[in-house]
């Protein structure tokens, strides 16, 4: 037998016959051989298989072939339906498509950043090592990073780990064929690429032999899409040298492709050793000083090690390394409970198959809360395809009840109404792709920054367009159930009859009435959610940040990673201050070491002269380095004392240590805080916490509070110093007061900086305020999403309320005509029906309210200055939500109060 004869209906049921004949025929022959009666025997075989015909719809069912045939007759049949409803049909996938839209373009970035694991072998055995507790000394980070020192021990002497490595982000300068610019460099140690199980794409990857003497491995690694955008995939590179922040070294390798890093979201350009730390930054004793914590610290587990048992396999051994750090000189002047505290300390082991990113532990909360508004949006999206459904539903009653009527199986119906829906979700989901590319480019649009090189691409690849078919057909089979259900669970005699006037109840009026009450139920949550971001992000931006921002620029520039000397950076940020404040269209000019509103700072605990210690109460400070004039450039006022001037100066001689600042200015918070608003000119103060701290420090000014880290944080004490009292100027940030919009000297400030240096790269140009903004992106981003979100909700809600209430006017026309033409006014009438669909809008109304009061926990984090429970809000969004379903409602009542009764009763 041919397969091709498989594909023709015909044939298969013509071969299903003749196998049935042939059973039957064998099983007279058995039932003869046995002794029974041939006309017996034939009634017993024939009662054996059962009906004969229902066994071939059965074993035709069951065919694949046929289960497909039958498929694509009702995919045919639902397209021939969409056609003739295009009205519906669009309504319906345009909805689907902005509830999908929605949900996919928050996926395409939280699959991104939250989701995937680096490229790499067996990611999910990589582990984060981390420090916990009371740490002594000095870090760079956010307090649980380890020291080299530390890292080497562990490397050495643990059971748990199949291999370890360490690393550290740090922008580099890199100069090759005459031009330069900043990079994302990663610091690395020899065992990093082995550990990862990378391998190169070109050349050689570093291994332990780069890891052996500080200083004795000038080599670099690039990235396979910076060697394509910087060196143009050159395969000659291999050998090239560059300049590294002013170090000739060594190209031998590029990653293979796909690799940018461990810092998931910021892809890194060049990987360096770790042992060229001294020469590359301001870590001069990163690789000897155990108290310098600075190394995110990483592993790959054993087979059959946990997380919990790699952690108490490292803890006896780390507790015994801070044993024997405690004994040595950098402990010499802790006071015992410092000493106490610290011997306290312990390793954590934490699952880092993501990798160690910023902008993933800032995104995990935002993203989550917008996938909850998104699948809102979607709720409420599919609740309106369902009542689109439903009215659908009743009015082809009497076709389903024909179809049951001439023996099709309820279950078959409803199978046929599921493609329907499904192919609805389809198709709105296919709308939805485009919808969330666009949507995707636009939350990216918050994150992008010309310094910062992002992985996260707005384009949907295999796993996005798997996402979006597993929910277009999970949303089509939920909004199409329950509708298929209703409209199939009916009698078939009543339906076959004229249903002309009918009035609108039962299963149909319950369901969809019930899908109204949650849909303005999900609206009021979006909008209540919506209005809180929005409140929380204008108290952010109305905050008080303690410095003019208008009409302020901002620049960075590096001079030391460029061969500057102490002498030669310092000669260069005077020079450079100079022409900077000469540059027409300036009105004054000021550089930091620590930009404002990054994130960073640089704090330090200090001793003020003439307080007691105390343990409990250590004085800690945010500190920075400024210039003559950096605060009447800002706009922070000088309260008591003086501004530094050229008087601060000082001269270190070549290879000298730096000595401690000799004076400080300290802001208003510092002597509330510490001092209890007593005087602070005169006052002495030292860096360190221990008992004998010296104290050579003199407070010879004090200004008003100004923000520093970022715009949420509580004001802090600070303290200023004067940038050209130390050695050198490294990294400083110049901030520019302008008489002119401040982007228009941007050109200039660059063609000062080239006129100094033309090999001396300027970044992160940008306004003040855009660096407000930028600080406040996470609040921009839930309060801009969460707006459009909860509108389209809003909209989406009203289109359903709209349905609903014009289906009850269409439903209830004849019953409007009888009672008009008994003496009924068409007013009041039209007013019992707006009120029976205002009692659902309320009733959704107080349905949120206790949802709202249960859902404030996990938003109160993301507010500021504004309570989950905030009265005002609540009510506004009850009013906006009010007012739209009353246009929604006013809409379809105008056509009750236009109902002609003999008109009507003549159509009837």
């Amino acid at each position: 037998m041919k397969w091709s004869r498989f594909w023709q209906r015909q044939q298969r049921d013509a071969d299903l016959v003749d196998e049935l004949d042939a059973y039957i025929e064998h099983e007279i022959d058995a039932q003869i051989a046995a002794g029974t009666d041939p006309d017996a025997a034939r009634t017993a075989a024939l009662r054996k298989l059962g009906n004969v015909t229902r066994v071939r719809e059965q074993v035709y069912e069951r065919n694949t072939l046929v289960v497909l045939e039958t498929l694509w007759k009702d995919v045919r049949f639902a397209l021939r339906l969409f056609r003739r409803s295009p009205g519906f049909a669009a309504i319906a996938i345009t909805s689907i498509a902005v509830g999908i839209g929605a949900n996919a373009s928050v996926f395409t970035l939280l699959d991104q950043v939250m989701l995937r694991s680096l490229p790499i072998e067996r990611p999910s055995e990589l582990v984060l090592v981390t420090a916990e507790g009371f740490q002594y000394g000095n870090g760079w980070g956010e307090g649980d990073e380890l020291s080299y020192p530390r890292y080497v021990d562990l490397r050495d002497n643990n059971q748990v780990f199949a291999g370890m490595f360490c690393r550290f982000s740090f922008p580099l300068d890199v100069s090759s064929e005459g031009s330069g610019e900043r990079v994302a460099g990663e610091l690395v140690s020899g065992t990093y690429f082995p550990v990862l199980g990378v391998t190169p794409a070109l050349g050689r990857v570093f291994d332990p032999r780069d890891e052996q003497a500080p200083g004795a491995n000038p080599v670099v690694v690039l990235s396979d899409r910076f060697w394509r955008e910087r060196f143009r995939s050159d395969p000659g590179v291999i050998g090239r040298s560059v300049r590294v922040n002013s170090h000739a070294m060594t190209i031998v390798g590029v990653a293979r492709e796909g690799f940018d890093g461990t810092n998931l979201g910021a892809a890194t350009d060049v990987f360096v050793p770790i042992t060229m730390s001294q020469q590359l930054t301001p870590m001069e004793t990163g690789l000897t000083d155990r108290q310098m914590r600075w190394l995110n610290v990483f592993g790959r587990l054993k087979p059959g090690i946990s997380e919990r048992q790699a952690q108490a396999g490292l803890q006896p051994f780390y507790s015994s390394r801070l044993q024997f750090e405690v004994q040595q000189k950098g402990f010499a002047n802790a006071s015992a409970n410092d000493r106490e505290q610290f011997l306290k300390g312990t390793v954590a082991v934490t699952p880092a198959a993501y990798g160690k990113s910023n902008l993933r532990a800032r995104l995990t909360s935002p993203l989550w809360t917008l996938t909850a508004i998104g699948a809102g949006v979607l709720i409420i999206a599919c609740a309106n395809v369902a009542n689109l459904l439903l009215a659908r539903g009743s009015v082809r009653r009497r076709e389903i009840a024909v179809r049951l009527a001439l023996g099709a199986t309820r279950r078959r119906v409803v199978r046929q109404l599921l493609v329907e829906s499904v192919l609805l979700a389809l198709a709105g989901g296919a709308a939805g792709v485009l919808i969330a590319t666009w949507g995707a480019r636009g939350l990216l649009a918050f994150f992008t920054q010309p310094d910062v090189t992002l992985t996260v691409t707005p384009w949907p690849d295999g796993r996005i367009l798997a996402f979006n078919v597993i929910i277009s057909i999970t949303t089509g089979v939920l909004f199409g159930l329950a509708p298929a259900w209703q409209t199939t669970h009916t009698d078939v005699t009543p339906a076959l009859k004229t249903e002309s006037g009918a009035v609108l109840g039962g299963g149909y009026a319950r369901l969809r009435k019930g899908l109204v009450v949650a849909q303005v139920m999900l609206s009021l949550l979006l909008l209540v959610g919506a209005g809180l971001f929005l409140r929380s992000l204008h108290n952010l931006l109305a905050i008080d940040t303690g410095f003019d921002t208008n009409r302020l620029l901002s620049f960075s520039v590096d001079p030391v990673p460029h061969g500057y000397g102490p002498a030669e950076s310092k000669m260069f940020a005077k020079m450079l201050l100079e022409r900077v404040r000469a540059t027409p269209g300036v009105a004054g000019a000021g550089f930091v070491s620590h930009a404002l509103l990054e994130g960073g700072s640089w704090n330090s605990a200090i001793t003020i002269a003439g307080r007691s210690y105390d343990p409990n109460h250590l004085a800690l400070t945010h500190n920075n380095l400024i210039s003559p004039g950096y605060f009447d450039a800002m706009g922070i006022r000088v309260l008591a004392g003086r501004d530094f001037d050229a008087r601060d100066e000082r001269t270190i001689a070549p290879g000298a240590e730096a000595p401690q600042p000799s004076i400080a200015i300290v802001n208003e918070q510092f002597v509330k805080q510490y001092l209890q608003d007593q005087p602070a000119l005169g006052l002495h103060i030292g860096f360190g916490a221990n008992p004998g701290t010296e104290t050579p420090i003199e407070i010879v000014g004090v200004v008003t509070t100004a923000k520093y880290t970022d715009m949420r944080s509580k004001p802090a004490p600070q303290l200023y110093f004067p940038y050209l009292e130390g050695a050198s100027v490294v990294g400083m940030t110049m901030y520019v007061r302008t008489l002119q919009t401040p982007a228009t000297l941007a050109p200039s400030m660059r063609q000062v900086v080239q006129q100094l240096d033309p090999t001396l790269p300027i970044y992160s140009v940008r306004t003040v305020e855009e660096q407000v903004n930028r600080s406040l992106v996470t609040e921009r981003l839930i309060a801009s999403l969460s707006s459009v979100l909860g509108t389209l909700a809003t909209l989406l809600a009203m289109v359903g309320v709209y349905g609903v209430m014009s289906y009850t006017v269409a439903r209830r026309t004849r019953e409007i005509a009888i009672r008009m033409a008994f003496g009924a006014r068409a007013p009041r009438i039209a007013s019992a029906i707006v009120a029976e669909m205002l009692a659902l809008i309320a009733l959704g109304v107080l349905t949120a309210l206790p949802a709202l009061w249960w859902l404030n926990r996990y938003v109160a984090s993301q507010l500021y200055g504004v309570n989950p429970t905030d009265g005002a809000t609540i009510v506004s969004a009850i009013a906006i939500l009010m007012c739209a379903a009353g246009l929604a409602v006013w809409v379809p009542s105008r056509r009750a109060l236009r109902v002609s009764p003999m008109v009507a009763l003549r159509e009837e």
